[in-house]
């Protein structure tokens, strides 16, 4: 008996029903939609998370370290070697527990250092508050603490350091920057009465 073989060697591979326009239109939704899913978030907080962000003293690559605030843990990035911290903008607020503080720096900072933004590269700009120098992005509000001025916020402004050399003793470079952006935010009037303007202060003696 004749071995009968199946139709498709006969007559060739089955054609496939053509897919319609509409279907190829659902079909390119779909793979746009998911695009847009696996898109990195947009908004002022962390412009750069497609590259590493630099240390605008030394250039070198920023850590990120996470902090117990007084709103809840609060984020800065750490130069590993001049040990100078970022604060994006929101994260000085969580810090001090007081949204005023992070606007009057920002506000205040009118001098310009040259100095490039690690998180938009835009210029920054700096101000004193007391003996403190920081600088601040006017752009994305970001504030920049060179290490020397983090530790002087944290004995002049904050809660202060006592004893630096006994308080951080045992501390790594980045766990001795942590501690010192935590003190430098302690709830203290000292941050307030420094960054208002003349004109926005109230002159005790004016209080009935």
């Amino acid at each position: 008996m004749m071995n009968l073989l199946p139709l498709k060697y006969l007559f060739g591979p089955v054609a496939q029903p053509l897919e319609s326009q509409a279907q190829r239109e659902d079909h390119s939704t779909s793979r746009l939609g998911e695009g847009k899913r696996n898109a990195l978030p947009a908004g002022p907080v962390r412009l750069l998370m497609a590259r590493e962000r630099l240390c605008p003293r030394d250039q070198g690559p920023l850590r990120e370290q996470t902090a117990k605030g007084q709103e809840g843990d609060f984020r800065l990035d750490i130069c590993p070697t001049c040990h100078g911290a970022w604060f994006d903008q929101g994260e000085v607020t969580k810090a001090s527990g007081d949204q005023d503080i992070e606007r009057l720096i920002v506000m205040g900072a009118k001098t310009p250092t040259g100095l490039t933004c690690p998180n938009c590269a835009a210029k920054m700009s700096s101000r004193g508050v007391g003996t403190v120098r920081v600088d601040a992005c006017t752009k994305c509000r970001g504030v920049w603490f060179d290490a020397g001025e983090l530790k002087e916020a944290a004995r002049t402004l904050g809660g202060g350091l006592a004893d630096a050399s006994l308080t951080l003793a045992g501390l790594d470079g980045f766990e001795r920057t942590t501690h010192m952006a935590r003190s430098a935010f302690v709830p203290s009037p000292n941050w307030k009465s420094l960054l208002t303007p003349p004109e926005e202060r109230t002159d005790s003696k004016d209080v009935r």
